[in-house]
């Protein structure tokens, strides 16, 4: 008997395995579901002890954006082989996928010596990318950072890691670092017009040092594509305006917002009905009504919610609150409108309209709804007394948010009624507030904006500390002061240095935010007073004091 014949019975289990593992990939592959389910299920019958099998189904789990199988397949994968780097990586964007981002963050910070050594054997860029993706995810920004420069070294004429890497930079605060690799980002993709935004926007440009050339001749020849185009516009805008050449920045923007609003679906009518349908469902009956069937009276003791119109200053609130060594900056949570919407959804079927969920949300039972609030929010990392919640637009669900937590801190900060709509105006948003690229229907949604918040002020008195961006700005300290004692905090004077807050940013005003407190944002309207007349007039028309 040969060495040959031996080795052919060994050689039978594998090559059954690599048999059905290489059909299940080819059905996963061809988005054939049903039968890739079968296949993945015969697999892990048939090799239940081997943690590629589990991997494979764990794979199937990601196409079909399945994060609690793809969760089950993983965790029985690693238990087969827990040092397994690529395993790891899966297991922590399954954990990203489902919301779990505490879990995800403990998962890659535990293994991150294992993970490091993954990426590095795989000597490309996919393998420090993804990690650095993932850090990203986590809010581990500066490790992030690292993956990303590691992940270069791969591959060091990649715009799209420059690009990445200088974002990371930027909600860290290093400015400069981020310039020089927006730089590189536009190098090696000169059609990457977010690059130009956010380059722009870093720092106030001056005569000597701009871009206004590289920006006029990226928007003749550069893209055809609207968002691009538009992006341009705006980081022109901005320059010529750092420059006070108002006029020209003026038209700049206008051409950005024309191209921005062109291809958008959207109809202003239907958010002010909203807006005004919230106002007349959430009143003080309802909110009697609700009172008395609202138990739990400490619920939600340590969040802060801090909202109002974007652009409003509410990053600078923010900043002064969060550096308080008792409070944690949470971001931009959407986490209150899907436990709404998920508890709202009980009371409805189909497809239901705006003014049906808006219904339909009022008859949520309030402590199941800030139950689950703080359940979703727990997966995050924190480990102070209270947590900061800052979407703008919480405003929205202000009475639901008081009463399912109605402990909660709220904060609403105001800005000048003109500054507000110009400073939203000539703000490009990623996603969300399309009222804000045409100024009538801007000036539209700002009325019914400010009408829903005076309702609020009107039924919850209180519970809701107005601040004014013109008074932090001009009285620093007073307003600290009155913010956190709103939320139950000694004052802290490290408060008062929010600029020296290391903890990242990632909103549109993570630059500025490191500046510290200037007023040259206020009263910034009035060098487009001609421009802003007709708007100016309508708010005025509403009876809204724009003087």
């Amino acid at each position: 008997m040969n060495d040959q014949s031996l080795a052919l019975p060994l050689q039978e289990p594998l090559a059954r395995f690599e048999a059905m593992k290489n059909q299940a990939l080819t059905h996963i592959a061809h988005h054939d579901t049903e039968i890739a389910i079968r296949s993945c299920q015969r697999l892990n019958k048939a090799h239940p002890n081997n943690p590629e099998s589990w991997y494979i189904s764990s794979s199937l789990a990601l196409k079909m954006k399945d994060p609690t199988n793809g969760i089950a397949a993983i965790k029985r994968a690693l238990a087969l082989a827990p040092d397994n780097g690529e395993f790891l990586l899966r297991y922590s964007h399954f954990l990203i996928l489902s919301g779990d981002k505490k879990q995800a963050r403990k998962v890659l910070l535990t293994n991150i010596d294992v993970l490091q050594q993954h990426a590095q054997s795989l000597q490309s860029v996919n393998g420090y990318g993804e990690l650095a993706l993932q850090l990203n995810a986590v809010a581990e920004y500066q490790m992030a950072a690292k993956c990303y420069q590691n992940a270069l070294l791969f591959s060091p004429n990649n715009g799209e890691l420059y690009f990445n890497l200088a974002s990371v930079q930027r909600y860290l605060g290093l400015l400069s670092e981020a310039e020089a690799n927006f730089d590189l980002a536009i190098k090696y993709n000169p059609n990457d017009a977010e690059a130009y935004l956010q380059r722009s926007s870093l720092k106030k440009q001056t005569r000597e040092n701009n871009h206004l050339e590289s920006l006029r001749q990226a928007i003749k020849t550069k893209s055809n594509h609207p968002i691009a185009r538009a992006q341009l516009h705006y980081a022109l805008a901005k320059e010529l305006e750092d420059l006070k050449d108002y006029q020209v920045s003026f038209e700049q923007l206008k051409l950005g917002a024309r191209c921005r609003r062109r291809h958008m679906n959207y109809r202003v009518e239907q958010d002010v009905e909203a807006l005004n349908l919230i106002r007349t469902t959430y009143d003080k009956h309802w909110f009697e009504q609700t009172k008395a069937n609202t138990k739990e009276q400490t619920q939600g003791a340590s969040a802060i919610f801090i909202l109002g119109l974007p652009r409003t200053g509410s990053t600078l609130v923010e900043r002064i609150v969060s550096s308080h060594s008792q409070v944690t900056n949470a971001g931009e949570l959407n986490d209150f409108a899907v436990c709404m919407m998920e508890h709202a959804q009980q009371h409805l079927r189909g497809e239901p309209s705006k003014a049906q969920m808006i219904q339909a949300a009022s008859q949520v039972n309030a402590n199941q709804l800030g139950k689950s609030y703080l359940k979703r929010v727990s997966h995050l990392d924190i480990n102070t007394e209270k947590f900061v919640d800052k979407l703008p637009l919480n405003s929205l669900y202000l009475g639901l948010i008081g009463t399912a937590l109605p402990s909660a801190k709220l904060i609403h900060v105001k800005r000048h009624p003109m500054d507000t709509c110009y400073a939203i105006y000539k703000q490009i948003f990623t996603q969300g507030y399309p009222f804000s690229y045409d100024l009538e229907e801007l000036g539209r949604y700002y009325i019914a904006h400010h009408r829903l918040m005076e309702h609020w002020l009107d039924t919850m008195g209180s519970r809701i500390l107005q601040v004014n961006y013109e008074q932090v700005v001009a009285d620093l300290e007073t307003q600290a002061r009155r913010l956190l004692a709103h939320c139950g905090l000694a004052f802290e004077s490290q408060c008062l240095q929010f600029n020296h807050n290391k903890s990242a940013s990632t909103t549109a005003s993570a630059s500025q935010v490191r500046q510290g407190i200037y007023n040259t944002s206020v009263q910034r309207w009035r060098c487009y007073e001609v421009q802003l007349q007709p708007l100016k007039k309508q708010l005025e028309a509403a009876g809204i004091d724009c003087s």
